[in-house]
């Protein structure tokens, strides 16, 4: 979606970022990779029947004395399932990986995407601190600037902002720079589902049409004007 920089009031000269996405193989390793999670691990009954099944017989074969007596069994059995079932969710995860690695050829230690944490910093640091109304100022219309505020004002609930000003023409990643927590160190943090969410019953922008955006090319006020035409409410604050 091309944007009509003409109606906009002057704003300075984007900043040229270095490229942020990797090659297409390794994006679709990564992607699919951090997909996977310790939450995804098939559990379950079955599983779970196993390992305490697992733990009884053993108990059963190596500690003849106690053969008589069912209650020890079941207690060694529930004792032994817990660290059996984490050394099982370790293993899965280490399993789906190393099929993903036979998949793509692998690229263990390789890190998802360049550091661009020195040059945001940098580039930030020259610029004057944000405050609400010179940022709703750079905005061509009321309904523009309410988007873009309820925008940094969302994002702020997650990441801590560095409080610097932003441009409609500024790369989207900026807009994603901050800490993840107090003393965390500032870089490109991706928020929440649930920041999509708000987006999505607030402005009416589909949280999955996120994903589809280039970070690579997409710009602060290429976003806003996506929530204009997805039917955004005049009335957003």
């Amino acid at each position: 979606m091309k944007v009509d920089w003409s109606k906009y009031p002057p704003l300075p000269e984007p900043p040229v970022l270095p490229a942020w996405r990797d090659t297409p193989e390794r994006e679709a390793y990564w992607d699919e990779r951090s997909g996977y999670s310790f939450r995804e691990v098939p559990f379950g009954g079955p599983v779970w029947t196993a390992v305490f099944l697992t733990g009884a017989v053993l108990m059963y074969i190596f500690a003849p004395a106690l053969r008589e007596n069912y209650l020890y069994i079941m207690l060694f059995a529930l004792v032994f399932s817990l660290p059996m079932t984490a050394v099982y969710a370790v293993g899965a995860r280490m399993m789906k990986i190393w099929k993903l690695d036979r998949k793509y050829g692998g690229y263990p230690g390789i890190e998802k995407h360049p550091d661009l944490s020195p040059q945001i910093e940098a580039l930030l640091a020259a610029r004057p601190d944000y405050s609400e109304e010179p940022f709703c100022r750079v905005w061509p219309t009321e309904d523009h600037a309410r988007i873009a505020l309820f925008l940094m004002k969302n994002i702020d609930f997650y990441r801590r902002s560095p409080r610097k000003m932003l441009y409609p023409n500024d790369p989207l990643l900026l807009f994603l720079y901050g800490r993840e927590w107090r003393w965390g160190k500032s870089k490109i943090c991706f928020p929440p589902d649930s920041f999509y969410e708000d987006a999505e019953d607030v402005l009416r922008f589909p949280a999955e049409e996120w994903s589809k955006l280039d970070l690579d090319t997409v710009t602060f006020g290429e976003v806003v004007e996506r929530c204009l035409a997805a039917g955004a409410p005049a009335g957003t604050n």
